[in-house]
């Protein structure tokens, strides 16, 4: 597993730390979810051919002043003994330390998460973490805004285990039901930041701690697709939020295939492009209101020296 900066090309970065608040000035972070049935292309880890368009060829040209980061881990490998809480903890931390890493010369960039399906749910239990482990505080600070394709929020049953959530949705996820725990089902899900702090959350409580830490600090892009039998339903794949916070759309596409955009000129990406802008409108704003701040803070704080 490794965070893999896709664009700009390392061998010729050029200094992309924030001067001002510009707009498109953001690290946006990729995360997959999905176990594609395209073959992976030679030297490019678990990237098949379109997500390759997306990540190295899309998002660079439409956003050329942001870097672009892909997560890149093989999710049925990652999850091979069925989605445990014990492996969401592993693959979670390595998503972490290696955003931290690569994000040491500038902390505070503001992200931007993409995420795909199962990749939503790390997504989200990565923020759980960053907001109770002193180590990834950064990465809670500088998140402004997720992107969900087709991420199953809520279960069935109120009282189902996450595990259970991810299961009930298998077959539109990358999971094939031979890969599911059949012992555990009915599991409790932990979110364990040290050997001293265990909270006890079904899939709902870890949906609902997740919200209140973050649905008003963030802005949100909620994709499902307009085939429930093809892709996670919107009751599910949406948050709920007001629309000045959530931005909920519906694509004609399969779980699968909700990045598999044909080219610049597909209508679905324009519509993602576009809601991805005003994404980063609300972010630009957003900047510029907190760095005004932190200016008269220290201009304050410049006088109260000189008095």
């Amino acid at each position: 597993m490794s965070l893999l900066q896709i664009y700009p090309d390392l061998n010729s970065s050029p200094d992309l730390r924030i001067v001002s608040p510009v707009v498109e000035k953001v690290d946006i972070i990729v995360v997959p979810g999905q176990y594609s049935a395209r073959k992976s292309l030679t030297g490019l880890g678990n990237r098949d051919h379109l997500t390759k368009a997306f990540v190295d060829d899309l998002l660079p040209s439409d956003f050329p002043h942001s870097r672009i980061l892909f997560f890149d881990y093989d999710p049925h490998s990652a999850f091979r003994s069925g989605f445990t809480e014990n492996r969401l903890q592993v693959v979670t931390l390595h998503l972490l330390q290696h955003a931290v890493k690569l994000r040491k010369r500038d902390p505070l960039r503001p992200i931007i998460f993409i995420a795909h399906g199962v990749g939503g749910i790390l997504v989200k239990n990565a923020l759980l973490r960053a907001a109770l482990d002193s180590r990834f505080k950064t990465i809670r600070r500088a998140t402004k805004g997720i992107a969900f394709f087709g991420t199953p929020h809520r279960a069935r049953s109120l009282d189902a285990s996450l595990e259970t959530l991810v299961s009930d949705f298998a077959s539109q996820l990358w999971i094939s039901d031979s890969c599911q725990t059949k012992t555990s089902r009915k599991a409790p899900y932990f979110v364990r930041t040290s050997s001293s702090f265990s909270a006890l959350l079904s899939a709902e409580r870890f949906h609902d701690e997740w919200l209140s830490r973050y649905s008003r600090r963030l802005r949100f892009l909620s994709f499902y697709g307009k085939i429930p039998s093809l892709a996670v339903p919107g009751q599910s794949a949406t948050l709920g939020l007001p629309q000045e916070q959530e931005a909920i759309i519906a694509l004609p596409s399969s779980q699968q295939d909700f990045w598999a955009f044909e080219g610049s000129t597909d209508p679905n990406y324009c519509i993602f492009r576009n809601k991805l802008a005003w994404l980063l409108g609300w972010i630009a704003q957003s900047v510029r209101t907190s760095s005004s701040y932190d200016r008269q803070i220290l201009s304050d704080t410049v006088s109260s020296f000189k008095t």
